[in-house]
């Protein structure tokens, strides 16, 4: 029986760091992260490409490209124009008073591509 709900488990990514987090590593050595902690800046990225793809596709059969990817899943790993932050790190995005390094979203119109936003 399907549930009626979606969910999703986002793990800690301390336990696999450079597989959950490529994007705050270069070969073995990691780089800063905005705000200085590994699993939570990891985090803020792969639960804003899940809430993305609940939204775009809550029953399950909403939009897919020809190979099978839905919208966040065909951005997989690109950021877009990134900012240095106060300490070192790469960031995308600032809310409130803090930097997230955010992964951009498939925005299919006309364009067709990976963007922070539907307007640019």
């Amino acid at each position: 029986m399907r549930s009626q709900f979606r969910y999703a488990f986002v793990g800690n990514p301390n336990r696999c760091p450079s597989t959950a987090a490529p994007h705050f590593f270069s070969g073995a050595t990691q780089l800063p992260t905005p705000n200085n902690d590994l699993a939570a800046d990891a985090m803020a990225t792969t639960i804003a490409q899940l809430l993305s793809r609940v939204i775009t596709n809550p029953t399950g059969g909403a939009w897919f490209d020809r190979y099978g990817l839905e919208n966040a899943a065909k951005c997989a790993g690109q950021f877009g124009p990134t900012y240095q932050t106060a300490n070192g790190a790469r960031a995308n995005l600032k809310l409130g008073g803090r930097d997230y390094l955010i992964q951009q979203n498939w925005v299919n119109d006309r364009k067709q591509r990976c963007a922070m936003s539907s307007s640019l």
